[in-house]
């Protein structure tokens, strides 16, 4: 597979991921250990395709991820430690 091939089909899951946003849940459904179970597995003795790899990585992350690009997503509250930022939190 070239290069230009491999950034095609990254791309595509990129677009099907964006096309999702407004469908998918914002919160991830895996917890952290299902989702470091889910990289637990033997390593192949020659090496594997590019995009193998890559539609790999991205089936297993797919419960994991956090919507944080939906619309639906209304940001993060960080809290402040330092005096200034408490009092204006």
């Amino acid at each position: 597979m070239t290069i230009a091939a491999l950034l095609r089909r990254t791309t595509d899951h990129a677009l099907k991921y964006l096309a999702s946003l407004d469908d998918r849940l914002i919160a991830p459904t895996a917890s952290l250990a299902e989702l470091r179970a889910a990289f637990v597995k033997p390593l192949p003795e020659t090496g594997i395709p590019a995009d193998q790899v890559i539609d790999a990585l991205v089936n297993d992350v797919e419960t994991g991820l956090l919507g944080s690009t939906s619309g639906r997503f209304f940001g993060w509250v960080i809290g402040g430690s330092l005096p200034a930022a408490l009092a204006a939190d």
